[in-house]
């Protein structure tokens, strides 16, 4: 659907502003990253406390060209920043569909998630899917996001990337969320909201204090 943000989530079994990558050169341009993707919205900046992080792996397909990679590491870097340290989303440098080595397939985990051009993902499931993107996750943990950036017209892959992404961090559509409403509207999904930030933080047992999420303006 071109207008509406269809997902499939399968209850079972089931992502500081903390960096994709830690080397020194790619946290730079992590952080550069980070001041482009949050360039439009006015984030809360909360002290978080030491805390374990729940990481989530997550594999990029290479048949993303490299705008749209770029719009989904985004995406993924807002996130992260939302989340402030207590869950984080980390990209495993091999990309999916990428040749693997054994000592990497021995580090993959069934926790992961494969974010999918839905050409890529679509033989692994065999079915195709006319919405603009899917999110499905597995009863043994993990899942896919399959993605469709020939079917967006005008709507923003990052966008788009954010709405999915709080699938799968466990949330599901919510008219009261801007983000996570099931109807897409351009003005509207792209940040992460309080009442967005709410949901997950009672989903997930995080205080609420210690999330950040975009100071929206005053309504008339």
């Amino acid at each position: 659907m071109s207008r509406r943000l269809a997902s499939s989530i399968v209850l079972g079994c089931l992502f500081g502003a903390a960096a994709v990558a830690t080397s020194p050169p790619a946290l730079a341009q992590q952080q550069e990253v980070e001041s482009a993707a949050l360039i439009n919205s006015l984030y809360t900046k909360h002290f978080t406390t030491k805390v374990q992080t729940e990481v989530i792996g997550l594999r990029i397909d290479e048949d993303f060209d490299v705008d749209q990679h770029q719009k989904i590491l985004n995406a993924i870097v807002v996130w992260n920043f939302v989340l402030n340290g207590h869950i984080r989303f980390e990209v495993d440098p091999i990309a999916f569909g990428a040749p693997q080595t054994k000592a990497h397939e021995a580090t993959e985990k069934d926790g992961d998630w494969i974010i999918a051009l839905d050409d890529a993902a679509r033989p692994k499931r065999g079915a195709r899917t006319e919405e603009v993107a899917e999110t499905l996750t597995l009863p043994t943990g993990g899942g896919w996001v399959m993605v469709s950036p020939h079917r967006l017209d005008k709507l923003s892959l990052e966008n788009v990337m954010l709405h999915e992404l709080g699938h799968v961090l466990g949330l599901n559509h919510n008219p009261r969320s801007r983000l996570m409403s099931t109807d897409y509207v351009l003005d509207k999904q792209g940040c992460v909201d309080k009442v967005t930030v709410e949901t997950l933080a009672t989903h997930k047992q995080l205080p609420l204090n210690e999330q950040n999420w975009c100071v929206l303006p005053a309504v008339n």
